[in-house]
C-alpha cells in the first residue's frame, strides 16, 4: 500500500472507532479492506505500451505522451519535449491507480471502505436512536362558512277588524366548519408511529364559555427523516337568526321585527402530537388553548 493509502486507512480505522466507541469497529474495517482489495487486484489492466496517456504529477501538472514503459515503480512516456520517465511516488494518486495494480486495488478497496464505515455509522445511530422519539406537526387551518335563507308567510285575519294581518318568518341559516391540513414530521433517524389528537370549540350564542364541540384521534406511522399530511374538517357549528316581521293593515306604521339567535359558534381548535402520553409538538388557534390548564383538560 502507498503512504496516501495507509494514512487514509489508519485515520478512517481511528475515527470510526472513536465514533462508536467500540475498538472491534476498527477491526472490522481493517478486515473489509483486506477483503475488498484482495476481490479487486485482479480485474486490474494497465494501458497497453503505445498506447496515448494523460499523467498527473503531485503537484498537479499533466503530461501527455505515449507510453514507452511501465515497470512496477516507474512509468516512461515520449512526449513533445522528447522521453520523459516518472518514479511512482512522484504521480499523484489518481495515475498511480490508473497504472499500478497495487493503487488500483487500493483506492477502490479505501472508497469501498468509506462506504461500509459510514453504513455502520448509520445502524449505530439508528441503535442509539431507537429509544428516542422526536416529531413535530404544522397547521395550516381555514374556516368555511355557508348560508341559507327561507322565508315564510302567513296571514290570518282579525275577526274584530276584519283587517288581514301577514306575519312573515326568515330564517337565516350559517354554518362554519374548520379545515385543517396538518403535516407530521419524524425527527428521528428510525420510522416511528405517533397519535395525532385535534380538539374543536364552539361557544354558545347565549353566553358561555367554549367547550369541545368536536375531537377525534388517528395513528399514524412515519418515516425515518419523513414528512405525513393529514387533513382534518370538523363537525359544523350552526347559528339560526330568526326574524318574525307582522303588517298590520289597521295600524299607520309597520311594527318592529322581532329577532332572534340560537346555536354556536366556531371557537378555534388545538391539534396535539403524543407519543404515548407524551405530547411532543402542539399547535392552536389560540396561545389560550395551549395553557397548561387547557392542555390538562384534554
Amino acid at each position: 500500500m502507498n503512504g496516501n493509502g495507509t494514512r487514509f486507512l489508519l485515520y478512517t480505522l481511528a475515527a470510526c472507532a472513536l465514533a462508536f466507541h467500540e475498538p472491534v469497529r476498527a477491526d472490522d474495517l481493517k478486515d473489509y479492506y483486506e477483503r475488498q482489495k484482495a476481490e479487486v487486484a485482479p480485474s486490474f489492466k494497465a494501458p497497453e505500451l503505445g498506447s496515448e496517456i494523460t499523467i498527473v504529477l503531485l503537484a498537479g501538472q499533466k503530461r501527455t505522451g505515449i507510453l514507452m514503459k511501465l515497470t512496477g515503480d516507474e512509468v516512461g512516456i515520449m512526449a513533445e519535449a522528447g522521453s520523459l520517465t516518472y518514479k511512482r511516488n512522484a504521480l499523484h494518486e489518481s495515475t498511480r491507480a490508473q497504472l499500478f495494480a497495487e493503487d488500483y486495488a487500493n483506492a477502490i478497496a479505501i472508497e469501498r471502505t468509506r462506504v461500509y464505515k459510514d453504513e455502520l455509522y448509520a445502524q449505530q445511530v439508528q441503535k442509539e436512536q431507537g429509544g428516542m422519539h422526536e416529531g413535530s406537526i404544522s397547521v395550516t387551518s381555514k374556516v368555511d362558512k355557508k348560508f341559507d335563507k327561507a322565508e315564510e308567510n302567513d296571514e290570518k285575519e282579525n275577526k274584530q277588524t276584519g283587517d288581514t294581518i301577514t306575519t312573515t318568518t326568515t330564517t337565516k341559516t350559517t354554518t362554519e366548519t374548520q379545515q385543517l391540513a396538518v403535516t407530521i414530521a419524524n425527527n428521528t433517524t428510525h420510522s416511528d408511529t405517533y397519535t395525532l389528537a385535534w380538539y374543536f370549540f364552539a361557544e354558545p350564542l347565549e353566553g358561555g364559555n367554549a367547550t369541545v364541540h368536536d375531537s377525534d384521534s388517528k395513528t399514524i406511522t412515519v418515516e425515518a427523516r419523513k414528512r405525513v399530511r393529514h387533513d382534518i374538517v370538523s363537525k359544523p357549528c350552526s347559528v339560526v337568526e330568526t326574524t318574525v316581521q307582522r303588517e298590520l293593515p289597521s295600524v299607520n306604521h309597520t311594527p318592529d321585527p322581532k329577532i332572534t339567535k340560537s346555536g354556536q359558534q366556531n371557537a378555534g381548535y388545538v391539534v396535539l402530537l403524543k407519543y404515548g402520553d407524551t405530547i411532543l409538538d402542539a399547535k392552536a388557534s389560540s396561545s389560550t388553548y395551549l395553557s397548561k390548564e387547557w392542555l390538562d383538560k384534554l
